[in-house]
């Protein structure tokens, strides 16, 4: 039972891994696509600022289930020097 457990937590994490991957490059094409409306049609759609920082925010914080189950988020001990 304990097995099974585990590999849903890990399963769950590479999940919320994907997730903010997909997340953070979605948010990159829109802010490309952003700009270059701005810029040759001088128009903005007003949702795209609010998606770019929603889906920048949710990255953040979904994101860190992936990195806690990677152990990413511990400070390396630096070796002392001789």
């Amino acid at each position: 039972m304990k097995n099974k457990y585990l590999k849903f937590c890990d399963f769950t994490a590479k999940a919320c891994g994907a997730f903010a991957v997909l997340a953070l490059l979605l948010s990159i094409l829109v802010i490309v696509e952003l700009v270059f409306e701005r810029y040759f049609f001088q128009r903005a759609i007003t949702w795209q600022t609010e998606l770019v920082t929603m889906l920048l925010v949710a990255s953040t914080f979904i994101g860190s289930a992936y990195v806690l189950s990677e152990k990413a988020h511990k400070e390396k001990k630096k070796k002392a020097k001789k």
